[in-house]
């Protein structure tokens, strides 16, 4: 039986798991680069995933790897005496096995990042957004913990709004832009417009105060809408905020002597005087 078939019949769903022997120590395969291999670490089942023939696999082992790994055990395990020319053949094999799981093996590990990325808006740094996503992190003790906090919610809205007509009321308007206000709004956040936003970023940090911009590449630029075609230029508003946004910090219980810190460092990072 040739060795590509004894390895095919050590694959999940072949014709039979043959028997092999604990692996001996063996000297690491050079890895790319001519460098040595370093050897597994951790216990096994830690970070690896497992077939019954490729033994513990890192989770993130490439195949450049694990083709050195596998080699390295047919030759020095099932055929010990295999002179040059069947070593030469064992790697024309691995080479021809690897290439036939490649595309299985890589779609498993594409569907499990593109999995991650849906449940978190379409990213993986909630940055840049590669794919059309959604915000599916809720977990049921999360949600138990909501439906508790439920009848806390209108009061809360109504402070937050409070809120934001004390940051008007302090004077953040003479140094930035300001949300407009309508019937409803809760201010999930309270998102101010600017041209000097780095400035006030800078500022803001250096008070001991936290910020945010959101969107900062716009929806029509993001890899996930390329298929539109747009280009920067042809929704200039749009382009305008994603450079100008600076969110400020609100919350339900925020307390007046800290918005006066906000607004004191907004003024003074643009020239305000207090």
């Amino acid at each position: 039986m040739s060795l590509l078939k004894r390895i095919e019949r050590a694959r999940p769903g072949g014709e039979g798991e043959p028997q092999v022997p604990a692996a001996p120590q063996t000297t690491p395969v050079p890895s790319s680069g001519g460098q040595p291999a370093p050897p597994p670490s951790g216990p096994a089942g830690a970070g690896t995933t497992s077939r019954p023939f490729l033994g513990a696999m890192p989770a993130r082992e490439s195949f450049r790897e694990a083709k050195y790994r596998v080699q390295n055990r047919l030759i020095n395990e099932l055929d010990p005496k295999l002179d040059l020319s069947n070593q030469v053949e064992v790697r024309r094999q691995i080479e021809e096995l690897f290439g036939r799981i490649a595309d299985e093996e890589g779609l498993a590990l594409t569907r499990a990042e593109r999995v991650r990325m849906l449940r978190f808006h379409g990213s993986r740094d909630k940055t840049t957004f590669e794919l059309v996503g959604t915000n599916s992190r809720l977990d049921a003790v999360q949600a138990a913990m909501l439906r508790v906090f439920l009848p806390h919610l209108t009061g809360w809205n109504a402070t937050r709004r409070e809120a934001a007509a004390r940051y008007a009321e302090l004077g953040l308007g003479e140094a930035v832009e300001l949300p407009v206000d309508e019937p409803g709004h809760v201010y999930h956040m309270y998102v101010v417009r600017s041209t000097r936003r780095g400035e006030i970023a800078i500022a803001l940090g250096e008070a001991g105060i936290a910020s945010a911009s959101y969107y900062v590449t716009p929806m029509h630029l993001q890899p996930a809408l390329a298929y539109l075609g747009y280009e920067r230029g042809p929704l200039p508003e749009t382009e305008r905020m994603a450079v100008e946004n600076l969110a400020l910090p609100m919350w339900g219980s925020i307390g007046a002597d800290v918005q006066e810190r906000v607004v004191d460092a907004v003024r003074s990072a643009v020239g305000v005087p207090a």
